[in-house]
Parts: structure tokens; C-alpha cells; sequence
């Protein structure tokens, strides 16, 4: 595959990311979740990618993760959240380089 091609699916992957994340509000969605969203969207990807993805967009500012458990149940997963910086990329009104335009 070309670097062209690798660089629009992950560009793709990351805006339907906040896309979806933005549609959650301030509840977050697991990475499950966000990656079965994805999923119904027709953007192929599995959760190790979303993760890859997740991360990097944390590194920009444009999400949180949360990690929570129950260690009782033996439950834990991320949950992550759309950042207000991440809304503003989701409006249209910021341009974040990786993000494409």
C-alpha cells in the first residue's frame, strides 16, 4: 500500500474517531464502542488500531483517557472523551496537521 493511501486511512480513521466521540458528549465511549461505530460507518479498522489512533490523538490535545476498573466485577477498560480542542476540529474551526483538512 502506498504511504498516500496508509496516510488518508489513518486521517479517516482519526476524524471518524472524534466524530464519534463528539456524538457521546461528555459520557466518553469505550474503544469497543468506538471501533464497532466505526465499524457501522464502513471505515475498516479493529480496536488495536483505534487504540494506535486514540493515543495519538491524545498526543495532540484532542482527546482524554480515562482507564477504570472494578476490581471486584474484573472489569476494566479506557474511556475516551473528546477535548473541546477536539470539538473545535470536529466544527471545521481548527485545522490540526494528521488530521487532513
Amino acid at each position: 500500500m502506498s504511504k498516500l493511501v496508509e496516510l488518508a486511512e489513518k486521517e479517516i480513521t482519526r476524524n471518524g474517531i472524534l466524530e464519534v466521540l463528539e456524538e457521546c458528549g461528555s459520557d466518553g465511549a469505550s474503544v469497543e464502542l468506538v471501533t464497532k461505530c466505526l465499524t457501522k460507518a464502513g471505515i475498516k479498522c479493529d480496536t488495536e488500531e483505534v487504540r494506535r489512533e486514540c493515543s495519538y490523538l491524545k498526543g495532540k490535545g484532542l482527546v482524554e483517557i480515562e482507564h477504570v476498573e472494578n476490581k471486584v466485577l474484573k472489569i476494566s477498560r479506557d474511556i475516551i472523551r473528546i477535548t473541546s480542542a477536539g470539538m473545535d476540529v470536529v466544527d471545521g474551526s481548527v485545522i490540526v496537521e494528521g488530521l487532513g483538512d
